[in-house]
């Protein structure tokens, strides 16, 4: 296919922007507005913004309007009613940009949506970058949870033979775009359908040269509520199951005629446990029509996927796939009802060898379900919370509690516990002691008292030691959980609400520390160090960022606070002020914020580290920002301080109005929860 320029197309001269938006618009009027803020104030500010209103018969044609006469980046294309596939596909006919995306008028974009994308695209040359995905609605922001584990880390020019969870990430407005690879596959949304992003997505994950896969949430969409329901949230209808079920079959049928039964089967696995499981989930409260559809088209479907596709799923699918094939739809409805109503309160059951789930018809010889059906897998989760993390004379101590649950339903009886610590050619086992439980009401509403153990282990000091000397390198704490002859092994703690404090030190002889550290990750690390710094408050005045915490330096001599950025030379450094000559020691650090970016004006991470007395220690944050407002940003740009995802401090600046950096993508601290604050001009 010819790829044509923007004037071939007949769009305006003018230097083509890096990045087209497209915002299909139709009867959001409540919305739109806020929707069209959140591209206006992106940090990456070399964008068009192609407002296409889909006759609209509301005022958001107005709205639209008056974006477009005060920022001239904004352009509003008008045409008759035909529908969100149709406004898409003439958006992206106008587009001038190097990249393009694709915005819902309900939704939102993060502030650092373009540039985060971007930022990997430029450095990878992939052909298309997804990022992570927030649900809001008046009650406040989550966690999408249907793309979840796609993006618990980032994974830079990947593949979706190499990533699988990929398939699972089939929605577009999270994407940027190459326009070279968008025009060299045709790609059209199909119009008057609904589900129009399936059939784009997944051909183009395929595709794809590579992929960028960013951990850090870029897009919230709208959980839309009361009678305001959006089209996506109207499974039970008729026509969204067609729709639905239209697009499945065509990219089943793309997969196997492009890349062969074994691509074909991927999808088909995730089809079976996401769309097609999207509307088995509400066939209680569809009409007649609509249940015999979904057994016909979906039997028929079934028919041609192998015979075990359901096989990964969880216990609770397994039964109502097996139903249908069997056409049993009273079971199968009666089935919906028990999920919705029992499942998250029904233990499993003891069998030989592992874990049955308690549910409709097991052991019913008239309908004669097979035992395998119910056999509980994956969906026995184990998880561990730490209560206290202390030092008692020569050993850590590290109390807290583990469960092994189902559906949140708890396992029966106590499960046994035991935790070890593993480092680099060496498994070292911690002495274990499970206690009987008192649990408290803070931590035992989720799990139930029945399938929770406490659980007390000491690490002695001297598993610390290599010979006569103390082993610098780390220890990661992991959790074994054993019960009715399933086992789980995991390395994240959650924080029970009585931990007050995520670590401990411990002065050794010379001039070394022991330290155990939860992590914001939920890992627990113990480490022998020679000093280490945290900081426990950070707040602003005027330009100057003040920073207090403690200090576990040994020795005499004066102490500095290094801001250190990798293009940047020389390092920033500022005094640090102690409070006494205690161990550890208060200390309080001003870090000027005027003027401080990096090189080329464009946004920066920069370390900061605590220096002097012939040693340098990275600085931690040791707590929890992300439930601190936020202060808005001004017209000098923005600094931010962070807790990475290890711990320690980061110091991120951006200029206003900045255009993506081309050299570096953050990828190995994701999770950062941060505290905005004006950065000065």
């Amino acid at each position: 296919m010819k790829i044509m320029s923007p004037s071939e197309r007949g769009l305006p001269a003018g230097p083509d922007p890096r990045i087209s938006v497209v915002v299909p618009v139709f009867d959001v009027e409540r919305y739109l507005e806020e929707c069209l803020d959140s591209i206006a104030h992106q940090s990456f500010a070399d964008l068009e913004v192609i407002m296409v209103d889909d006759g609209s018969t509301d005022a958001s044609a107005a709205i639209a309007r008056r974006f477009a006469r005060r920022d001239r980046r904004f352009r509003l294309v008008t045409q008759p009613h035909g529908g969100l596939a149709r406004a898409r596909n003439a958006g992206a006919d106008q587009a001038r940009g190097e990249f393009l995306c694709f915005v819902d008028s309900d939704d939102k974009l993060a502030p650092d949506f373009c540039e985060l994308l971007l930022t990997a695209l430029d450095q990878t040359g992939s052909d298309f970058a997804t990022g992570n995905v927030l649900r809001f609605d008046s009650q406040g922001t989550r966690q999408a949870p249907f793309v979840a584990r796609t993006f618990r880390q980032t994974r830079l020019a990947t593949h979706v033979t190499r990533f699988r969870g990929l398939l699972v990430d089939r929605i577009v407005p999270n994407k940027m775009w190459r326009r070279s690879f968008w025009d060299a596959h045709a790609f059209r949304f199909p119009e008057g359908r609904v589900h129009e992003d399936v059939p784009v997505v997944v051909p183009a994950q395929f595709l794809a040269r590579s992929v960028d896969v960013i951990a850090d949430h870029v897009y919230l969409y709208r959980e839309r509520e009361g009678d305001d329901r959006s089209i996506t949230q109207r499974r039970n209808e008729l026509r969204m199951l067609l729709d639905r079920l239209a697009g499945v079959e065509y990219v089943t049928e793309f997969l196997c005629r492009e890349f062969g039964a074994e691509a074909r089967r991927w999808y088909q696995e995730s089809a079976v446990a996401e769309d097609l499981r999207y509307h088995l989930n509400v066939l209680g409260d569809a009409d007649d029509a609509y249940r015999q559809t979904f057994l016909d088209r979906v039997n028929a479907y079934l028919a041609q996927a192998p015979a075990d596709v359901e096989k990964g799923l969880p216990a609770i699918d397994r039964l109502k796939y097996h139903l249908v094939r069997r056409r049993l739809l009273p079971e199968l409805l009666e089935v919906l009802r028990f999920q919705q109503e029992e499942l998250a309160h029904v233990a499993p059951i003891p069998v030989r060898g592992g874990w049955d789930g308690d549910y409709p018809f097991r052991g019913d010889r008239r309908l004669g379900v097979p035992a395998h059906v119910y056999r509980l897998g994956a969906e026995l989760r184990a998880s561990a919370t730490v209560e206290s993390l202390r030092w008692d004379d020569d050993a850590l101590v590290i109390q807290g509690t583990a469960s092994l649950t189902v559906a949140g339903a708890p396992a029966p009886g106590a499960p046994r516990v035991h935790l070890i610590a593993v480092r680099p050619g060496r498994l070292a086992r911690l002495r274990r002691h499970v206690l009987p439980m008192r649990l408290t009401t803070a931590t035992t509403q989720t799990d139930g008292v029945s399938g929770s153990a406490g659980f007390q282990a000491r690490l002695p000091l001297r598993r610390l030691r290599r010979g006569r000397r103390w082993d610098r390198r780390p220890l990661d704490v992991l959790v074994v959980v054993r019960n009715g002859g399933v086992t789980r092994r995991f390395s994240k703690f959650g924080a029970d609400p009585g931990l007050t404090a995520n670590s401990a030190q411990r002065a050794l002889d010379g001039e070394a520390t022991a330290r155990a550290l939860r992590q914001p990750s939920g890992h627990v690390r113990v480490e022998v160090c020679r000093g280490w710094a945290t900081a426990r408050t950070h707040r602003t005045s005027g330009d100057t960022l003040r920073i207090e915490g403690m200090l576990g330096v040994p020795g005499d001599g004066e102490m500095t606070l290094e801001i250190a950025h990798h293009d940047a030379d020389p390092e920033l450094r500022v005094p640090i002020r102690l409070s006494s000559g205690a161990s550890p020691q208060p200390f309080a650090a001003d870090v000027p914020l005027r003027g401080l970016s990096a090189p080329g004006g464009e946004p920066a991470t920069w370390e900061l580290w605590v220096s002097g007395r012939g040693g340098r220690e990275r600085l931690e944050l040791d707590h929890d920002t992300s439930g601190e407002p936020q202060t808005p940003a001004v017209s000098g740009g923005m600094a931010r301080l962070a807790q990475t995802a290890t711990g320690h401090a980061a110091l991120l600046t951006s200029p206003p109005a900045a255009r993506a950096p081309r050299r570096h993508v953050r990828t190995a601290e994701r999770g950062s929860r941060d505290h905005s604050m004006p950065l000065a001009p």
